[in-house]
């Protein structure tokens, strides 16, 4: 399947709030048919692509002008939703985890088991903001390096370099969060097997704590009624992993971009672990 078809699936997929906050990749893909080739248009001088040597820079056209307002327009959408859902979710951590300290005091097993839910639940929220920027990142990725084919005006360089600096790129107190709500449920299922005299139901608590989302069968989010946003991050963890066995290269953990040849979608990704 094609990235496009696939980034396509990654919007029905999402929940409501989501799907109006991924790249306008069919509508770029779009308007590039429509720019003019570079043969056709006057040079204005000479700048280096990515292997350093020398390429004639034209000027751009009206529609390759809309293209770069339109890639600006959705990074800044990116980055808006992106610390508006962090924020959120900071405070959210905040408030679970009052709530886990006041367990300490008065503990409950069925409370414990209520509160290691909602838990699992926000887990599953973090994780699909995480796909959600990685994703992004990628499309920004294809489309740039259709446009640079196109054109003799390179964007992918610059564009990428600034794509770094921007908030919804930056994901480390995101995956501090992760780290710690998966923690947080660990330590919580160990609690609940205190409860519990016989080692046997012991060690399935245990396992029923352990993570990623991703090892979550199917029966076991079908099985609760409330988990139906669980359910969506498994189908994008699902979906993600087709993305990814395209070779569609994504930084995990978000490392700098290295060589420009990284980049190239013909060779296997040297970024993402299998989710």
């Amino acid at each position: 399947m094609k990235f496009g078809k696939n980034l396509q699936l990654a919007m029905m997929e999402s929940l409501p709030e989501y799907r109006d906050k991924f790249l306008s990749y069919k509508q770029l893909k779009k308007i590039l048919k429509s720019v003019p080739p570079a043969s056709e248009r006057p040079t204005q001088s000479s700048e280096r692509d990515e292997t350093g040597s020398e390429r004639p820079s034209a000027k751009p056209s009206d529609e390759e002008r809309h293209f770069i307002v339109l890639l600006n327009e959705d990074l800044q959408t990116f980055n808006n939703f992106f610390m508006e859902k962090e924020e959120e979710y900071v405070m959210q951590l905040a408030s679970l985890q009052e709530k886990l300290a006041q367990l300490e005091v008065h503990a409950d097993p069925v409370e414990l088991k209520n509160l290691q839910s909602s838990f699992v639940q926000f887990h599953g929220a973090l994780v699909l903001l995480q796909h959600w920027s990685s994703l992004n990142y990628a499309a920004l990725v294809k489309i740039l390096k259709k446009h640079d084919k196109h054109s003799q005006l390179t964007l992918r360089s610059r564009f990428l370099a600034n794509a770094l600096n921007q908030p919804f790129y930056n994901i480390d107190v995101l995956q501090q969060m992760v780290d710690r709500v998966e923690n947080l449920v660990k330590e919580i299922g160990r609690r609940l097997a205190g409860f519990d005299a016989h080692e046997e139901s012991a060690a399935e608590e245990e396992e029923q704590a352990q993570f990623p989302l991703a090892r979550f069968s199917h029966d076991e989010l079908e099985a609760d009624t409330d988990l139906d946003n669980l359910r969506r991050t498994q189908a994008a963890l699902e979906l993600w992993a087709k993305v990814r066995s395209k070779s569609i290269p994504v930084p995990d953990k978000r490392h700098q971009l290295e060589d420009e040849d990284e980049l190239d979608d013909r060779r296997p990704s040297k970024f993402a672990k299998a989710a």
